[in-house]
């Protein structure tokens, strides 16, 4: 395979060194023939349903890419979607995180926090500032809940005409019914 040189394409006064340089990092990248290496085999997880431990793997050249061979680390969204817009693996959040000036020689310390979120599901304002808030000595008025007025329990005869069926207690031809769940219903 023969290469051709981009900065050969140059009048001769601009063949400088600096120019070669420069051209055979980045316009000779661009025009020569690529220098594919051919390879077969599974590249992700090695254990999991589905996994053959007879399968062939691609060789990763160390042992953090094996490791995490296809798993993602950090996956972006767009905004209020859950389509995905870009993915980070593991190895390339520490690897962006080196090169940022962070210490990752203790992995296990990089993600460790103190904190977490919780949400109590209750307006905190009112527990912070209690005494911003008018309170009612004997509290609200009470509310009454009554139960479903969807039957638990319910039998129907069904008769069926050539283009509709109709239910006993229900009105009109192919009637919407609706169910709870855990409801004993029987057809007749």
């Amino acid at each position: 395979m023969a290469t051709s040189r981009t900065v050969d394409l140059l009048p001769e006064i601009f063949r400088t060194d600096t120019n070669k340089k420069f051209f055979s990092a980045t316009l000779d990248q661009l025009t020569q023939e690529p220098n594919f290496k051919r390879a077969q085999g599974y590249a992700g997880r090695r254990v999991g349903p589905g996994v053959n431990s007879a399968d062939h793997y691609l060789v990763e050249p160390s042992a953090t890419r094996s490791d995490y061979q296809l798993e993602p680390g950090v996956v972006f969204l767009k905004p209020d979607t859950t389509t995905a817009v870009d993915a980070i693996t593991y190895p390339g959040m520490i690897d962006a995180l080196n090169l940022r000036g962070a210490d990752t020689t203790k992995e296990d310390f990089l993600f460790e926090s103190e904190y977490y979120a919780w949400d109590p599901f209750c307006d905190l304002d009112k527990f912070t500032n209690y005494s911003q808030y008018y309170w009612l000595s004997g509290g609200p008025d009470s509310v009454n809940v009554a139960g479903t007025s969807i039957p638990l329990t319910d039998s129907w005869d069904i008769t069926r005409t050539t283009d509709a069926y109709q239910f006993s207690q229900e009105i009109g031809n192919n009637p919407v019914i609706t169910l709870v769940r855990g409801g004993n219903y029987e057809l007749m």
